[in-house]
């Protein structure tokens, strides 16, 4: 549902926000960059079957 997605979203921020200060999350910080991306591609192709 979009209350998941953004509550996901909002996670991601955060946990990209204490990566910096915290190097040891950048492990966990890769699996959710990865996440990220899948989300943006999945947006492009739906952008893009018009």
């Amino acid at each position: 549902s979009e209350k998941t997605i953004r509550r996901e979203l909002r996670k991601l921020g955060y946990a990209s926000r204490v990566a910096v200060n915290k190097p040891f999350l950048n492990e966990s910080n890769k699996k959710q960059d990865i996440l990220l991306q899948k989300i943006m591609l999945t947006k492009q192709q739906m952008t893009g079957e018009r």
